[in-house]
C-alpha cells in the first residue's frame, strides 16, 4: 500500500491524521481533506466553512477519530489501514 498524504505527519508527530478524519481545532469541528503541496500541515474544512485551511498537527488539534479507516481495495474487499506509528 502506498503512503497517503498524511503519512509524514503521522510518522513525525505520532498523531492519527487521515483523509476524512474528524478533528477539532481550537474547539471548532472539521474534517481532514486531502492535500497537495505542503505536507507539514493538516488541511481542514471546518463544518461551518466552504474552504480548507491549514492547521499545525499538534497546535490546538484534537483528533476525534482514532480508529483506522476501512478502505475498499482493488478487489472490492474491505481492509483496515493499520499503520503503526
Amino acid at each position: 500500500m502506498r503512503p497517503d498524504c498524511y503519512d509524514y505527519i503521522r510518522r513525525t508527530y505520532g498523531v492519527p491524521a487521515r483523509v476524512g478524519g474528524r478533528v477539532s481545532v481550537g474547539g471548532r469541528p472539521g474534517t481532514l481533506r486531502s492535500m497537495r503541496g505542503d505536507q507539514h500541515y493538516l488541511h481542514v474544512r471546518f463544518d461551518d466553512a466552504t474552504f480548507t485551511v491549514n492547521a499545525h498537527p499538534i497546535d490546538r488539534v484534537e483528533y476525534l477519530d482514532s480508529e483506522p479507516q476501512a478502505e475498499t481495495n482493488r478487489s472490492g474487499s474491505i481492509s483496515a489501514d493499520l499503520d503503526q506509528q
